[in-house]
């Protein structure tokens, strides 16, 4: 029930369903734990989700479902280092685990240190091959290396894990237009143009327009 009351949007109804569920000791409180916290993040309560997975952490040291979202939560605070810390001591208990080496090479991104961030995102790669949301990250990251080739292949492929996100497809079509493939970027920019129409996405629309105006 929690989850379904988190993807409606209504996040206190699912704090208090997960409350419930650690009062009645029907489940692993750990993991409801880490649920909590990833609720309070979702609603950008960092600062209460860093305060209430820290106290968890000290009864469930080890808990990666735990450890997990109160890296992201430091990291969302701006407390790269602890977050970074954490998310490394994670990469250690759960090494198979594709989000913590996902979260790892962003950070590693954002810090300008190329070698690990490409490191993380392989290994990312490596554990989720089926992830959308790990070959757009990976994409990302060659597109902020100007590897265009590369990046059109990452996006290429989380494309046909995700046929029906624009975004990626404009992603997809930008890394083509950076290659000089104007015909292939602008079939491509068509098909994010009608996803974003189908979806009711004005705003999307508009970039791509523009987009497609500049291959004119």
């Amino acid at each position: 029930m929690a989850v379904v009351q988190m993807r409606e949007g209504n996040y206190d109804q699912a704090i208090a369903t997960y409350e419930q569920i650690i009062a009645q000791n029907l489940g692993d409180s750990g993991e409801i734990y880490g649920m909590i916290g990833s609720v309070l993040i979702e609603r950008g309560e960092n600062e209460k989700a860093v305060e209430l997975l820290q106290r968890a952490a000290q009864e469930h040291p080890n808990n990666v479902k735990i450890r997990l979202p109160l890296a992201v939560a430091l990291l969302n605070q701006g407390n790269y280092d602890r977050g970074v810390t954490i998310l490394e001591d994670v990469a250690r208990l759960d090494p198979r685990n594709p989000e913590v080496h996902l979260q790892i090479g962003r950070i590693r991104q954002a810090q300008e240190d190329w070698e690990a961030a490409e490191e993380a995102f392989s290994q990312a790669a490596h554990l989720a091959p089926d992830s959308a949301e790990v070959h757009v990250a990976v994409g990302n990251f060659w597109m902020s290396r100007n590897m265009f080739l590369m990046a059109t292949v990452s996006y290429r492929r989380a494309t046909e894990l995700d046929p029906h996100n624009p975004k990626i497809f404009q992603k997809l079509g930008e890394a083509l237009q950076n290659r000089r493939r104007p015909e292939e970027a602008k079939d491509i920019l068509e098909t994010a143009r009608r996803l974003y129409r189908e979806q009711g996405d004005s705003e999307g629309v508009t970039q791509v327009n523009q987009l497609i105006e500049d291959i004119d």
